[in-house]
């Protein structure tokens, strides 16, 4: 007979190994994916890059987004103003969107599926 307390000491043991972790985007200071690089997850928190390292404050120049994610870029930071753009996609080029080195913060969260009629 298994002993209840030994068979829920293994399960919690495990439970790390089963937690699912939110998917990460990425930010590099050149363009094409080159350079220093961060990592920010997709959690739906707000991160102002001057608090990660390296500090990568207003030197953003490409970044990779999660399939199924978006990310808010703000020109300020903890994610307030009206500077804001959310990318659906990856991007090796933030000079394309006029946003090439103005990143403060970001927020990445889960996009909303398509409804039938294809519109958001």
């Amino acid at each position: 007979m298994v002993n209840l307390t030994q068979f829920a000491s293994a399960a919690l043991l495990l439970l790390p190994l089963v937690t699912a972790q939110a998917p990460v985007a990425e930010l590099f200071d050149d363009m094409y994916y080159e350079g220093a690089r961060i990592t920010i997850p997709a959690d739906g928190n707000c991160y102002d890059l001057k608090n990660l390292t390296p500090d990568l404050t207003r030197k953003v120049s490409s970044m990779k987004v999660p399939d199924g994610y978006y990310c808010a870029i703000n020109e300020y930071k903890q994610c307030s103003g009206v500077g804001v753009l959310k990318l659906r996609a990856s991007t090796n080029s933030l000079y394309n969107q006029g946003w090439n080195d103005k990143i403060m913060s970001v927020m990445c969260l889960k996009g909303r599926k398509k409804s039938k009629g294809g519109r958001r």
